[in-house]
């Protein structure tokens, strides 16, 4: 989760994060980033599957969707 590193340089988390830290007062903390990032990618998930079963799909409209609270 990328709460421990959010606001450093890229040099310093270059070598990845190797485990869950605490963060907010609780291990594996998250911010606002990591959430949108998991939004985002829900949507691009069930948009494929949207595709895939019925052949027609708007990419951003469900991308919306699921952003805002569908």
């Amino acid at each position: 989760m990328g709460a421990p590193v959010r606001g450093l340089k890229r040099t310093a988390v270059s070598s990845g994060i190797s485990d869950f830290t605490r963060s907010y007062g609780i291990t594996g903390g998250v911010t606002d980033s990591t959430q949108m990032m998991l939004f985002t990618a829900e949507g691009l998930l069930r948009a494929y599957v949207r595709g895939s079963s019925r052949g027609i799909c708007h990419v951003p409209s469900i991308i919306h969707h699921v952003l805002c609270g569908g």
